[in-house]
């Protein structure tokens, strides 16, 4: 089998995910607590290593360095969601100073960054587009997928493609009440 997927064709790639795939999973839920987080998290590392093309002297070693590979990718998605969770609560608190200002100038103030999210969200291509719209009226990934007939992973990669460019483009106040109306 070693020989197989030290080859690293698409071949090695359904081997390894037919033998460990819902083992890291399950190991990779108990680590961070989501079952499709995990599930992420586990074909991110599968991903990587393919790409690689590591090479693995025995079934235990490779064994250990998965594990140890998805361990790490759900500990690193566990931090950034810890970041996020602060980033956000920071927002919301200037959100709220913001609150007490003149109603006038915060009006106005809103409305501009409202016109920039929504003209960088018209930039992007059709379907990019269409997906963001609907994260914005608090749909979830599924149900995009479900809705546009598209696949879960079609649904994160082009929100996450979209995001970057967003970052690109936004002023750090927009993309603050951007990733509130995504939330």
């Amino acid at each position: 089998m070693l020989e197989s997927i030290n080859r690293w064709d698409e071949q090695s790639l359904r081997l390894i995910y037919k033998q460990h795939y819902k083992l890291l999973v399950a190991f990779g839920m108990q680590v961070i607590g989501n079952i499709e987080e995990a599930e992420d998290a586990v074909q991110d590392v599968l991903f990587s290593t393919w790409q690689q093309h590591n090479t693995f002297q025995t079934e235990g070693q490779l064994r250990a360095y998965l594990y140890n590979a998805v361990r790490n990718r759900c500990l690193s998605m566990l931090s950034h969601h810890h970041v996020t969770i602060e980033h956000q609560a920071e927002i919301i608190s200037e959100f709220r100073e913001m609150a007490m200002e003149d109603d006038k100038t915060i009006a106005l103030h809103k409305e501009e960054v409202y016109r920039q999210i929504f003209e960088a969200i018209d930039q992007m291509p059709v379907k990019q587009r269409e997906i963001f719209l609907l994260t914005i009226e608090g749909k979830g990934n599924k149900e995009i997928a479900s809705l546009l007939n598209i696949t879960l992973n079609t649904v994160k990669s082009q929100k996450r493609r979209g995001i970057e460019k967003l970052r690109e483009s936004l002023s750090p106040e927009a993309l603050s009440i951007l990733f509130l109306l995504l939330t």
